[in-house]
């Protein structure tokens, strides 16, 4: 349950503590904006299955966009969400799917030209309204995409939770699955080449190395306040 309580604790708990805690500073402001990053609230079961964990955590964010945009509405806080058509190459997307995938992925900065073009709006006007990045600069008198693609030309990934058209949630499922699968292999292949020695008492030098490697992007020792200390994890061994 540590990957369940993480995502929920990031997302859905993450997402309705900060709100609570920002919302009566935003309502001294001229023009209050909150936008989550969470998508439409799509309930074709092909989202829900194999990653019910994420889904929750996801549409919990949506639905502090359907509530507090409800609720706030009178008060002039605005209350919206932003959400990718396609995939958007980050450091998640790598670690997922392998630098191959980047070529099917649009840069991050759609979503910052759409961010920006949100929070601009008047907030008593532009509410309760889950946002698709390219649909929001469309609007805005975008017509060049292609400056957004990581390699212009390519078909692009289409993101989870969007699904137009009949059967399309199952295409984007399965494009989805193929890319996690090939770097899953990659991964395996890679490891079966390289020996691993699990041993306490041999490859000393090796683990010197690492820690030699771990010690240079360390900035601080742990707060002695705080009576913390650091834990790695090295070839399977808790050290």
């Amino acid at each position: 349950m540590k990957r369940y309580d993480l995502m929920n604790q990031i997302n859905a708990r993450g997402t309705y503590l900060t709100s609570k805690i920002c919302i009566p500073h935003l309502l001294k402001s001229k023009n209050p904006h909150i936008l989550n990053l969470s998508p439409p609230l799509n309930l074709n079961p092909v989202w829900f299955k194999g990653n019910l964990a994420y889904t929750m955590a996801k549409y919990g964010m949506s639905m502090c966009v359907l509530g507090m945009s409800a609720e706030f509405r009178d008060e002039g806080l605005a209350v919206n969400a932003l959400w990718p058509r396609t995939a958007v190459w980050t450091a998640a997307m790598e670690m997922m799917t392998g630098d191959e995938s980047s070529k099917k992925c649009r840069k991050p900065e759609i979503c910052a030209d759409a961010f920006y073009a949100i929070v601009t709006q008047d907030s008593r006007k532009f509410t309760g309204n889950f946002c698709i990045d390219d649909k929001v600069l469309a609007d805005a008198g975008i017509t060049d995409f292609e400056q957004y693609a990581v390699e212009p030309g390519q078909e692009l990934m289409p993101d989870f939770f969007l699904d137009a058209a009949d059967g399309m949630g199952g295409i984007i499922r399965e494009q989805s699955d193929k890319a996690f699968a090939a770097k899953a292999r990659a991964e395996n292949a890679a490891s079966k080449g390289k020996p691993q020695s699990h041993s306490a008492v041999g490859g000393g030098e090796n683990h010197a190395a690492i820690f030699d490697a771990i010690g240079q992007h360390i900035k601080a020792k742990p707060d002695p306040k705080l009576k913390g200390t650091y834990v790695f994890q090295v070839g399977g061994l808790i050290l």
